[in-house]
């Protein structure tokens, strides 16, 4: 067996006595050259947050060439571990269990809203200062408004959380019920709208002419016939 070592480390913010010290932080790294300055890698954990902090080329003296007496890649290390922690948390926006959308629906049978739930729990990574207010929700469905037949389940669209026209969060949106379909409204609109080009309107006419017609023709046949066997 070996004998026992002491092993020290240059990492001073994991030293306890150090003016540097966080218990939140974990190796990486220190070095130093003239040319590169002072630098360190680093990682801390805290409270389910993981960072890696990365500073390069700290200076050791000021602007006038007076030593700073103390170690630069520590102290901007130190400073912004803090303020990641203190200003930045996962923020739950949405739960399946709790949040509901409501979105118009067409050729539903007995209704012309159908209920909306997300997919899934949605998070988001944010500044401690954000409110709700804030948070602008876009919502995006596949089509507007919905068409029935719709099954439970079915995904229909989704929402986007935007944070000053950024991007933080976005979750499929699926149908919280079934609809079945209107089969006279559906079959009610798509005549009406067979109908709306104006070629179909004018075969329309015609065709309600030849009928017209037709049937005018008959009588006057059966006016004739009438007219011959009373002679």
């Amino acid at each position: 067996m070996s004998e026992a070592r002491l092993l020290t480390t240059t990492n001073q913010m994991m030293q306890a006595e150090s003016v540097y010290y966080r218990d939140y932080i974990y190796g990486i790294k220190t070095g130093y050259l003239p040319e590169a300055g002072r630098c360190v890698v680093s990682t801390a954990s805290q409270d389910g947050y993981n960072y890696l902090c990365v500073v390069l080329g700290a200076p050791t003296d000021d602007a006038n060439g007076e030593s700073y007496g103390y170690n630069m890649a520590f102290f901007d290390t130190i400073n912004l571990y803090d303020w990641a922690f203190e200003n930045f948390a996962n923020v739950t926006l949405l739960q399946p269990e709790t949040d509901t959308f409501q979105a118009a629906l067409e050729y539903g049978r007995n209704q012309d809203t159908i209920q909306l739930v997300p997919q899934e729990e949605l998070t988001a990574f944010l500044p401690t200062n954000v409110t709700e207010a804030d948070l602008e929700q876009i919502l995006h469905l596949s089509q507007d408004p919905l068409v029935a037949p719709i099954q439970a389940g079915d995904v229909v669209g989704s929402i986007e959380f935007q944070l000053d026209g950024e991007s933080v969060g976005q979750v499929s949106l699926v149908a919280a019920e079934g609809v079945e379909r209107d089969q006279w409204a559906y079959f009610a609109d798509r005549v009406q709208q067979a109908l709306e080009p104006l070629w179909a309107k004018v075969v329309l006419v015609l065709v309600v002419l030849l009928l017209v017609t037709g049937l005018a023709m008959v009588l006057r046949l059966q006016l004739k016939k009438g007219r011959r066997s009373r002679r």
